[in-house]
């Protein structure tokens, strides 16, 4: 069954200190079909090559985050076309302690800009400095 998962990316030292994980550096983090199916049903306003921008986000996030209440690792991408926006890509542990993607979706520049200002989200990027 693990065949299916595809690896799209690894937590790089940057992440996992920012964050004070404890998880080596280079864990692998897991792509699996039906979480691809998922975001491009539910997240169709998302337009590109999916794949690609996941591992963009992962090799190149903007800001972190974690969520103790569902052991959540967050990564955000902040674009810009016209105006600011981002991207939210979530990570989850499994119960055998492999890291999985299970969502990718537009979110609000105010509840990020909101976020950092809370030292929720950790910025990695001076393109999330306010």
């Amino acid at each position: 069954m693990k065949n299916e998962f595809e690896i799209i990316g690894y937590f790089s030292e940057e992440v996992i200190l920012a964050l004070n994980l404890n998880i080596a550096k280079g864990a692998k983090i897991f792509l699996s079909p039906s979480t691809l199916l998922h975001i491009k049903s539910e997240h169709p306003e998302i337009k590109g090559d999916y794949k690609h921008i996941i591992a963009d986000i992962i090799n190149l996030p903007s800001g972190v985050s974690y969520r103790t209440k569902d052991n959540t690792i967050g990564f955000f991408k902040e674009f810009e076309n016209g105006e600011k926006y981002f991207l939210e890509l979530s990570v989850r542990t499994s119960s055998i302690g492999e890291f999985f993607v299970r969502t990718l979706h537009f979110i609000e520049t105010g509840r990020v800009e909101k976020r950092i200002n809370k030292g929720k989200i950790i910025g990695l990027d001076k393109l999330l400095i306010l």
